[in-house]
């Protein structure tokens, strides 16, 4: 059970990193009761029809239970991933299947160290899935160079490994926010942030307030090649094969 008073006075830090201060519209996902059964996703809908997110949203989301109505079942938050100004301040990679994570724990991950990128791994159900984040401080259109650099330079194709980018390639769709109950699977997923892996929701916010925000400058300094990644080869025959970066224990 996350410690209720100290989450709460997280919250004003933690809303001035991941949102930078704005009050965004927000989505809970939800799930019809007859259909549930059979798990078939109905999506996100907005909540309260784009009312300002207040501290006591975040606290029910970190509260880490389904919320019932007499048909539909409540869970985690979501947010539309779009910033003012054109600036971004976070950056979420969604892998949806085994071969995206292995092919970003095999050869992205090494780049992010390389580059010194302070990121945090949100896992996803049976280790085959899950969000890779970062935070940053930058206009988008500088933020999609470098991300498109980031996968050139690991010989990922996004389209291939069905990895979607947020906000980069998807303006209209949704991401969830860490360490809420998803209704879907009945579980709350946890992070690893600096070789510990924990689901409570202080851990959490305590470590999107701690992750070092990659500045304009700072990119611009990669995009120029000012600092080069390591040099990786790779047998184009090799069999593929389950990567466990040394990093990023499993929960």
């Amino acid at each position: 059970m996350a410690d209720l008073v100290k989450l709460n006075s997280l919250l004003p830090a933690f809303r001035e990193k991941f949102f930078h201060g704005e009050v965004p519209r927000f989505f809970r996902q939800v799930y019809k009761k007859h259909e549930l059964i059979e798990a078939r996703r109905i999506g996100y809908h907005p909540n309260f029809h784009g009312q300002p997110l207040t501290n006591t949203d975040l606290l029910v989301h970190f509260s880490q239970k389904a919320q019932h109505t007499r048909d539909k079942v409540y869970g985690s938050l979501a947010f539309l991933p779009k910033f003012p100004g054109e600036y971004a301040y976070w950056l979420c990679m969604d892998l949806d299947n085994l071969q995206a994570v292995n092919a970003v724990f095999d050869r992205l991950i090494p780049i992010y160290e390389a580059y010194n990128i302070d990121y945090i791994w949100e896992h996803g159900e049976g280790g085959n899935r899950g969000h890779l984040w970062f935070m940053c401080d930058t206009p988008i259109k500088i933020l999609r160079a470098f991300v498109n650099q980031l996968l050139d330079e690991s010989r990922i194709d996004r389209t291939a490994y069905d990895i979607e980018i947020y906000p980069c390639h998807k303006d209209d769709n949704v991401i969830r926010l860490p360490c809420g109950y998803h209704v879907k699977t009945s579980k709350v997923y946890p992070i690893t942030y600096h070789n510990e892996t924990s689901s409570n929701p202080v851990f959490m916010t305590e470590s999107f307030i701690a992750a070092q925000s990659l500045s304009k400058e700072q990119i611009l300094k990669m995009l120029k090649r000012d600092i080069e990644p390591p040099a990786r080869k790779r047998n184009p025959d090799q069999v593929p094969f389950i990567y466990v970066p040394r990093n990023l224990p499993l929960p």
